[in-house]
């Protein structure tokens, strides 16, 4: 306080005259206010303490003092409901209802024990008289200031209100969307099972019925027929099953979402909510450590912050990451899941580092919707029975067309039925002209590349790609294709899994960084084919069992006028 004001302040109570000195600098009432009118307000002042839950201000009743917050945190309530809570010492208290004369428009609460300063102003104004309209001018002067501020503090507030409604409504939307995609799912279902229940009745069971009749009747017996009309029912029975016995499954299955990024949590656990799946989140490093150590997560989500968790032990003992990836000797652990919403290339670096890789699943930043599905699938296909399956990427009930893969001369042929299937379901010739560029780099890929003897070592990829090649029986794969009326998906199988995630990464590292073909020697081809598939895809998926099986899936948006330039994608899973 000025020491002109404190001498001013002589008379009062000490301890009452430095608190009032302290609150009175901090909203400016000194300057301007007369040195008598100062002392004569510490004369007026006192201490008051408030117990919690005491009622401070009623509203609608009449007020005559000024309250300064010394100590503690009140209330504020407008008709019941909390408005705000003040706790910084010097808080002004029922100004507004001494300079307009008019009935508390808010009740003021303790909300933990207070001390305050109080000055009554009736007392105030018999000593001062008529030096009491400058205290009211200082007054609706410090006041002006205070409002000043509360409208700058509720337009912030406003605004950050704004923005939290506009993410509630993004929010609400995609769960709309979700719940819509559910309600689509379950409907198609339900009308896939009764349609393959009633074929399953009507077609094979009634059929081998009336073969078997013929049998008892001494007719002849078909065996072949009926050993068909077997394997018909069983291929009948065997996915609605699975997909029964998966929902069941899924509610027993825990996922740990140990992701630094918040957007990226808040994506998982939209498409996490429909699996009945157990969530668990980390919002740290150790605490994900301490998650692992204590208890098994059949997948485990991580972005770029918790990367360091595929590297490390706990207490001597690997937490293995999916089974380990690029591993034919089927150890069990975690299941680790990479997540990353930004390009291929951008991700190379920090793939590349890893001793070990995840299974990785690359997002397109801003496709919220894409992205909540390719983390539901991810999840439901981790923990399902097999990886495999272009299916797992389309809709209930589409009808896979399927080509086995035995000779190189056949690719055109292939390509062209592949066309041709398209073709009479409407799609267009702009989407399949990339179908078709990708298509022959897989096949290629099945002919060429991925065939190996015993040993590991490869049969055919020094040959020119014009060497024709004819696949024993047991080095053929097989050519997959499907559509749902809203991607379009198609496969090359081979039954080597000699095409590993560390070589993927290797592979488009050389072509986006200008080095195709360095990786190439002693081979027939280019070494663009990985890159080819990628590029001309919206996503591409790799599944890998080391030594025994990969699956090259591409798929492709076949929405009509989706002209938007997007990033390709990239999902690689390894078991």
């Amino acid at each position: 306080m000025p020491t002109s004001a404190a001498s001013n302040v002589a008379g009062a109570n000490s301890e009452v005259r430095n608190a009032l000195g302290e609150v009175l600098n901090r909203h400016g009432f000194l300057n301007g206010l007369p040195e008598t009118l100062t002392s004569e307000l510490a004369g007026a002042a006192q201490f008051r303490t408030v117990a919690p839950e005491e009622v401070i201000l009623r509203q609608g009743e009449v007020n005559n003092n000024l309250y300064f917050l010394l100590i503690g945190s009140v209330d504020i309530y407008v008709d019941g409901g909390l408005v705000a809570t003040l706790k910084r010492r010097g808080d002004l208290l029922g100004e507004m209802s001494v300079i307009t004369n008019k009935p508390c428009s808010a009740s003021i609460v303790a909300k933990t024990p207070v001390e305050l300063l109080c000055v009554d102003l009736n007392e105030f104004r018999k000593v001062t008289g008529e030096g009491a309209a400058t205290f009211d001018y200082v007054m609706y002067r410090v006041y002006s200031l205070m409002l000043a501020d509360k409208l700058a503090l509720t337009n912030e507030k406003a605004k950050r209100l704004e923005e939290t409604l506009v993410d509630l409504q993004r929010a609400k939307t995609e769960l709309q969307e979700i719940n819509k995609q559910i309600e689509r799912k379950v409907s198609e279902r339900t009308k896939l099972v009764q349609a393959q229940l009633q074929l399953l009745l009507n077609t094979h069971l009634r059929g081998l019925r009336d073969s078997l009749a013929k049998n008892t009747a001494g007719g002849a017996i078909d065996l072949k027929q009926n050993i068909n009309c077997i394997d018909e029912a069983t291929k009948i029975l065997e996915p609605i099953v699975q997909t029964f016995a998966l929902d069941v499954s899924m509610k027993t299955k825990k996922v740990l979402l140990a992701q630094g990024q918040k957007q990226l949590q808040t994506l998982a656990r939209l498409a996490l909510g429909g699996t009945g799946a157990q969530i668990q989140t980390s919002s740290s490093l150790d605490q994900s450590r301490e998650l692992l150590k204590s208890s098994k997560f059949d997948v485990v989500l991580v972005d770029r912050e918790a990367l360091p968790l595929l590297e490390e032990e706990l207490n001597g003992s690997e937490f293995k990451i999916s089974a380990p990836v690029g591993s034919d000797k089927g150890v069990t652990g975690h299941n680790f899941v990479y997540l990353a919403g930004e390009s291929i290339e951008e991700q190379l670096p920090y793939l590349l580092k890893l001793r070990r890789l995840p299974h990785i699943v690359l997002l397109r930043d801003g496709d919220r919707a894409g992205s909540i599905r390719s983390m539901m699938t991810t999840i439901l296909k981790l923990c399902s029975p097999t990886l495999f399956g272009l299916e797992k990427y389309l809709n209930v009930g589409v009808e896979v067309k399927e080509l086995p893969v035995t000779k190189s001369t056949e690719r055109e042929a292939l390509n062209q039925t592949m066309r041709d299937h398209f073709s009479k379901l409407g799609v267009r010739n702009s989407v399949l002209d990339n179908v078709a560029i990708v298509a022959e780099e897989l096949l290629m890929n099945a002919i060429y590349d991925a065939p190996t003897d015993i040993s590991g070592r490869p049969l055919y990829n020094k040959l020119p790609r014009t060497t024709p090649v004819e696949l024993k029986a047991g080095e053929q794969g097989r050519f997959r294709m499907a559509t749902d009326g809203t991607l379009l998906g198609i496969s090359v199988e081979d039954p080597f899994g000699a095409l590993t995630g560390k070589v993927i990464l290797n592979y488009l590292d050389s072509c986006y960084g200008g080095r195709a073909g360095e990786m190439q020697e002693g081979k027939g081809g280019a070494g663009r084919g990985i890159h080819q598939i990628v590029e001309n895809s919206d996503f591409v998926v790799f599944n890998v069992q080391p030594r025994r099986r990969t699956e090259a899936m591409a798929f492709f948006d076949v929405v009509p006028g989706s002209k938007e330039q997007k990033l390709p994608l990239l999902h690689y899973f390894c078991v």
